[in-house]
């Protein structure tokens, strides 16, 4: 769903299914199947819609699970507070994946690897939302 209607007919060009609206619009949310869907993902860029965005699924499928894409931690925290269910950190998880694939390149064994990297993404992740 995007809200640039040349965004939309570019993407439309190329094949891509993609819906020109207001995502913050249960009516939109519905009539694209939100009302049966199993989870709702948010990778917009511009923070203030997301949180708009998140506020109307909540609202609307209190059981919902929405995830969201952000690109810090003050505006994971406000996504969190506004109802979605887990937040991405683009930057660090980007950062981590690079890092694990370093590790393996410098010899360290996949599995421990992949179990730092891991320890890394919960303190991460507490970081952002606290202890659970």
């Amino acid at each position: 769903v995007d809200a640039r209607a040349d965004r939309v007919r570019h993407l439309r060009e190329t094949g891509a299914a993609v819906f020109y609206g207001d995502a913050s619009r249960r009516e939109l949310l519905a009539s694209l199947g939100a009302d049966h869907a199993v989870a709702l993902v948010v990778t917009m860029d511009r923070s203030e819609i997301v949180v708009d965005v998140v506020r109307a699924a909540r609202a609307a499928w209190p059981e919902l699970p929405i995830h969201v894409r952000v690109r810090d931690e003050e505006h994971a925290r406000s996504l969190l507070d506004a109802g979605a269910t887990q937040v991405t950190l683009e930057m660090t998880e980007v950062s981590l994946q690079m890092g694990q694939a370093l590790l393996i390149d410098l010899g360290v064994p996949d599995e421990a690897a992949r179990g730092l990297v891991a320890d890394r993404r919960e303190a991460a992740r507490l970081m952002v939302r606290g202890p659970a």
